[in-house]
């Protein structure tokens, strides 16, 4: 590991933190369970982060980070055996090294450890396997962020579509359209009114026990 990498792990966990929170405000909101949300198996297959190191930093404390050869090596081993082909079975190495253009020798030394991937052989194998950039070799920390930011925005859209249907059935489209005629100061009277009975209407949908 970097010096760089460690000066840079704080700030990392507290982007780690504020996204947390944020899902966890989202998740309620949305009618979410937090522990369904936050399970460590879905993380652990969306980021490629060990469950332990995944439970660990969800509760805020260090886990430590290998090394980057190790983690690449971690998380390749765990997309050959969840991404699978049109016959369950795991794409070989000549499958892989013809789809993204890797020359067979250099695949073959690279998943057995004798030579390093470069950037390029990691982006490559990244498209491949529908993984976002960065997926392979990106701090523990970050991968769960990235993981957890793309959870937030899935619940942001059930958000929001839960609100629409909501107004929609209240016919709330009607009242803001009239609202439009109305003077500046009336406007924001019905604005608040809306955010109040939108809390409201949430609060008396969620599941019991939310």
């Amino acid at each position: 590991m970097t010096d760089a990498s460690s000066a840079s792990r704080p700030a990392a966990m507290r982007s780690l933190a504020a996204t947390v929170e944020r899902v966890t405000a989202l998740a309620a909101k949305a009618g979410r369970r937090l522990e369904e949300v936050l399970d460590p198996s879905t993380l652990h297959l969306a980021s490629g982060v060990p469950v332990d190191v995944i439970e660990a930093l969800l509760q805020g404390k260090p886990a430590g980070e290998p090394d980057i050869q190790v983690r690449f090596l971690q998380r390749l081993e765990l997309l050959r055996r969840t991404h699978l082909d049109e016959n369950g079975r795991r794409y070989s190495q000549a499958a892989i090294a013809d789809a993204t253009g890797i020359l067979r020798q250099t695949i073959n030394a690279v998943f057995l450890n004798k030579q390093k991937p470069s950037m390029s052989h990691c982006s490559q194998l990244e498209r491949f396997f529908h993984r976002p950039s960065g997926w392979l070799q990106s701090e523990d920390v970050d991968a769960l962020n990235n993981a957890l930011q793309l959870q937030e925005t899935s619940l942001l859209k059930e958000y929001a579509n839960r609100e629409t249907h909501i107004f929609e059935h209240y016919g709330v489209e009607r009242i803001a359209l009239r609202a439009a005629l109305l003077p500046d100061k009336a406007q924001q009277k019905v604005v608040d009114w809306l955010d109040g009975l939108l809390q409201d209407l949430t609060k008396d949908s969620a599941p019991p026990g939310e």
